[in-house]
């Protein structure tokens, strides 16, 4: 039997917990940070900046910016609002607010190019810091990226606090999953075997099982171990 979409959500996501993967941007590189390296991104990116309010700077110039972007990389555990304060900083003629937008991802582009170690360091740094909400948005909104979920952070969030209050309850992760798909798609009647089964629909079966192991991994923790166990004796029982 394949794989079935509640069991791989609910997997990816408790895979997820507490290790910072979710947010890693890592780029697999051996070249060291270098002003070559800037110099050669600088050169390919000028393009993006024509027409801009940025369009006089030069190649030195740009270069300049990502290897000064990355040094406050270094100590950064916000990655996103170092590069937009960063831009603001720039001394540039006044523009449209798409330029900043415009040289934002320039920069982010670069600093990935040339420094991914620090930019991971700032990733994780902002991923430590985080509430535990923000984490259990982050791993249940990246485990399908591509479903078209109608549900909103504060309902996916309610579902999960919804999954905790089960199993604080002694419920099992079987009922904490039947009690969200009633909140999360108003779907009561059918057994834990056919939602596993597919019979609630793919789409459904992976967004529940991410809220499963999202909670468990992040909200209330102290439940991790059990739906672990839950969900490794479901794959074992759904790999004949």
């Amino acid at each position: 039997m394949p794989a079935v979409a509640m069991l791989t959500g609910a997997m990816l996501t408790v895979g997820c917990g507490g290790t910072g993967a979710a947010v890693d941007t890592t780029v697999d590189t051996t070249v060291d940070t270098s002003a070559e390296t800037a110099a050669e991104f600088a050169f390919s990116a000028r393009r993006a900046l024509e027409g801009t309010r940025f369009a006089t700077l030069d190649d030195g110039a740009v270069a300049d910016l990502v290897l000064g972007l990355c040094v406050e990389m270094e100590t950064s555990s916000d990655p996103d609002a170092q590069v937009t304060a960063f831009v603001g900083r720039i001394d540039a003629p006044p523009g449209e607010a798409v330029d900043d937008r415009i040289m934002g991802i320039v920069l982010a582009e670069g600093v990935l190019a040339v420094c991914p170690e620090a930019v991971d360091g700032a990733s994780r740094r902002a991923w430590d810091a985080a509430e535990p909400e923000e984490r259990f948005l982050v791993v249940v909104e990246s485990v399908a990226p591509e479903l078209d979920v109608e549900q909103t952070g504060a309902d996916l969030i309610a579902a999960g606090r919804l999954v905790c209050d089960v199993l604080d309850g002694g419920g099992s992760p079987a009922e904490a999953v039947l009690a969200e798909f009633s909140q999360l798609f108003e779907i009561d009647g059918l057994t834990i075997e056919e939602i596993a089964a597919g019979e609630a629909g793919e789409r459904e079966g992976l967004l529940a099982g991410a809220v499963l192991g999202g909670a468990a991994s992040f909200l209330c923790p102290q439940h991790r171990e059990s739906v672990t166990a839950y969900l490794e004796a479901l794959a074992e029982a759904n790999s004949g």
